[in-house]
């Protein structure tokens, strides 16, 4: 399966190329200005199965997965040693209301 490697530029713009691009200087497609393409911080699975790996520059940004479009905000990075991050929950569009019911004394 296809790897892409989600990025934000120095322009602020979100962005996802293919994992083989890492490294490489392009022309940012926003502002035109030089950009070399970070490499990969952490990785996850989506809950679709598609790997999703990101520079640490989307640290507490909000990611879409580019195949089944699932929102993701990208926790804080794993300590040193551990590039896995746990796969973070998808946003929930509906709200729960939680009750909690105290012992009567």
């Amino acid at each position: 399966m296809e790897r892409n490697l989600y990025f934000k530029s120095n322009c602020g713009k979100h962005m996802a190329v293919d994992e083989s691009g890492a490294g490489r200087t392009v022309k940012c497609p926003s502002c035109g200005q030089p950009l070399q393409i970070p490499r990969p911080d952490m990785e996850w699975d989506c809950s679709c199965g598609a790997p999703m790996i990101l520079s640490a520059n989307m640290v507490g940004e909000t990611v879409r997965c580019l195949v089944c479009k699932a929102s993701y905000k990208v926790p804080e990075l794993a300590p040193a040693g551990d590039p896995h991050v746990s796969v973070p929950a998808a946003p929930q569009t509906k709200k729960t209301i939680v009750r909690i019911h105290r012992p009567q004394t």
